[in-house]
């Protein structure tokens, strides 16, 4: 009869703190990059082609169970950084969320 050691069975919980990066999660760094300096049409382009990576994990945090990040939530990261840097567009987003505008 063999029994279940305390080297075997399920791992509940990570303790080493590992992430592994996956092959698209690369990919999708390096289009960030990219679109930091191209157009801003090119950014969201590439953002919303990233969301039909849906299942698709760019990285992976062992140490918080196994969750995976994905590549459209890596790029949103590229995405607000990009368009936060034009002046018109922060203006923009201002207006919108000002008192008596529909994003108020």
């Amino acid at each position: 009869m063999t029994g279940i050691g305390p080297d075997q069975g399920p791992k509940y919980c990570a303790s080493d703190g590992n992430m592994s990066v996956e092959v698209i999660g690369i990919v999708a760094v390096l289009i960030g990059f990219i679109a930091l300096y191209r157009d801003q049409s090119f950014i969201v382009y590439a953002f919303v082609c990233s969301t039909l990576l849906g299942s698709a994990a760019a990285l992976i945090l062992e140490s918080l169970g196994g969750a995976s990040i994905s590549p459209a939530s890596l790029l949103l990261v590229f995405v607000a950084y990009r368009l936060m840097r034009d002046p018109s567009v922060v203006r923009g987003a201002l207006e919108a969320v000002g008192f008596g505008r529909p994003g108020f």
